[in-house]
């Protein structure tokens, strides 16, 4: 409601479309979403957050490379933008790429440390490519910041199995199990 009266009385403000293309995603309604962000970006093509919101949008309508661009184009304008790495390692990663996408989780948790949500889906992938030692580092540290993550204990768990380290992946399921039974 605030969003549409703020475009009432600056109907040119890419900041108040950017802010209204968020409100949309968050009620699910990416048709809106999107309409919102593209006119921030035609109203401001150097606006990182709109590209790397629209990247979003476009990646939950299974848009990929659409996707990887507007991440891109996010990151050429904003290259410490660690939300936009990590976004476009997700989109990477789905499109198959997952040394690419790693580079960029890699870059995310450079650039913001406690990004635990990165350093776990690092780990997801570190892992999937046989990297177990990596990956249980970053599962590691993603419990370090939030020790109430329950899927970067499942998570690290799964890896510590897989590296016969059982007593300690027993450790970690019973945590997972505990934080969301």
């Amino acid at each position: 409601k605030h969003y549409k009266e703020m475009l009432r009385i600056r109907p040119y403000s890419a900041d108040a479309h950017n802010d209204l293309g968020r409100a949309r995603a968050h009620q699910g309604n990416l048709k809106e979403a999107i309409k919102h962000y593209t006119e921030a970006l035609r109203i401001r093509p150097d606006f990182a957050e709109a590209h790397s919101y629209l990247g979003c949008a476009l990646a939950q309508q299974c848009k990929l490379d659409e996707a990887i661009a507007h991440f891109g184009e996010a990151l050429r304008i904003s290259p410490d933008f660690a939300e936009a790495h990590s976004d476009l390692a997700s989109a990477l990663a789905q499109r198959g790429y997952p040394e690419q996408a790693v580079k960029h989780y890699s870059e995310a948790v450079r650039i913001e440390p406690d990004f635990a949500i990165a350093h776990n889906n690092c780990g997801i992938l570190l892992a999937q490519l046989g990297n177990l030692d990596a990956a249980i580092e970053h599962y590691t540290e993603a419990l370090r910041i939030d020790p109430g993550y329950a899927s970067a204990h499942h998570n690290l768990a799964r890896t510590l199995a897989a590296a016969d380290k059982i007593p300690a992946a027993i450790t970690h399921f019973n945590e997972a199990i505990r934080l969301r039974p």
